[in-house]
């Protein structure tokens, strides 16, 4: 603020006290005074120094304190007190900075049929550096990517930032993408991925507590695929944004997609879902054909058979929270295939689906 916050002590008569300790306290941002109103405790962050300082009066009874508003759009105050006597409070409205970024704020990352309307639309939020909403701005919307169509070409940002529109996919398996752009802010995608059929799975159901170390434990909320005559789209939807191990960075995929192309577990090797998950419990198959996805330094996803030999591999496109991966039928055939899921870091493998069977696809029945 460019004037500083003024109290005077007085007396019982009016007259000004010298040399009295005032307290100044802010709900949020800085404060400058004579010196910090009491030491630091241990570990104590600056911020929170900054927050409280005081002034003692001078011959007129005056102390003074230069308050800088906080981060934090709306209303501020600064408590002024004196041990046995009653506060006076300072208060100031702090308004939001310029446009700063634009950022999803929901929708993103939904599995559907191709041709259907998603049930959750996409929101986009514009917001300043410090992360308050900016009303009253414009947001434009356009298909970049799958074909379809958005209910609204462009919004206007509500009392929390967001505008939205809803995507229906295009007639089309794969991904589609719509882009959010506001003036010369950098755009921010949305994506969905178009499959034949979806299978749920319960959120939160991973084997441990949630974070191993810098990670995120990836929780598999969705699978689905499609056929496209020359190869199956499976699409991995995870209650999180992944990124490969090879990207790095919190919440890293890793894992295996297990098929059992002759739908014998006796005639494939021991499922790598059901080794790869924490005791007991099975998937109920055996794999004749898996998906390594650890990922190779290329950043592709290896296609093995039962005994680990080198079948090809198949490069993922991984989109926020969505994997959608190619597998030649030349390799799977057609089907019908037993397929199974399971995800983990490389030190703790963390959720398999479906928990004790197998999803049936079939390139003939599209079941």
């Amino acid at each position: 603020m460019d004037d500083p916050l003024d109290v005077r002590v007085l007396d019982s008569q009016g007259r000004a006290v010298e040399g009295v300790v005032v307290v100044f306290t802010a709900s949020q941002g800085n404060l400058e005074a004579q010196q910090v109103a009491s030491p630091p405790a241990a570990g104590a962050s600056e911020a929170a120094l900054a927050s409280t300082a005081q002034d003692t009066t001078d011959v007129d009874g005056l102390a003074r304190a230069v308050w800088t508003l906080g981060p934090t759009a709306g209303l501020q105050t600064v408590t002024a007190s004196v041990e046995h006597l009653d506060p006076v409070e300072f208060s100031a409205t702090a308004d939001p900075g310029a446009p700063s970024v634009v950022v999803v704020s929901g929708g993103d990352g939904q599995l559907d049929m191709p041709g259907a309307m998603l049930a959750a639309p996409f929101a986009a939020r514009v917001i300043d550096e410090y992360g308050n909403a900016l009303v009253g701005l414009t947001v434009n919307w356009s298909v970049t990517a799958g074909g379809g169509n958005i209910t609204a070409a462009s919004g206007l940002t509500d009392g929390g930032g967001a505008t939205t529109t809803t995507l229906t996919l295009g007639g089309s398996p794969g991904f589609n993408t719509v882009t959010a752009s506001h003036a010369e802010l950098d755009p921010v995608d949305f994506h969905a991925l178009g499959v034949a059929q979806i299978w749920e799975d319960a959120v939160g159901d991973t084997f441990s507590s949630g974070t191993s170390a810098s990670f995120v434990l990836p929780d598999l909320v969705q699978i689905g695929f499609a056929w496209d005559g020359d190869s199956l789209l499976v699409g991995l939807a995870f209650a999180d944004s992944v990124v490969t191990r090879i990207d790095g960075g919190p919440n890293t995929i890793n894992g295996i997609v297990d098929f059992d192309v002759d739908m014998n577990p006796l005639t494939g090797g021991q499922s790598a879902a059901d080794e790869y998950r924490p005791g007991l419990g099975s998937t109920g198959i055996g794999v004749d054909v898996l998906v390594d996805m650890f990922a190779d330094p290329s950043g592709d996803y290896i296609i093995y058979n039962a005994s680990l030999t080198i079948l090809g591999s198949t490069t993922p496109e991984i989109r926020g929270r969505l994997i959608g991966m190619y597998l030649p039928t030349s390799i799977i055939g057609g089907g019908p295939l037993a397929l199974a899921v399971t995800a983990g870091t490389p030190a703790d493998p963390t959720d398999i689906a479906p928990n004790d069977s197998c999803y049936v696809v079939d390139a003939a029945s599209g079941l």
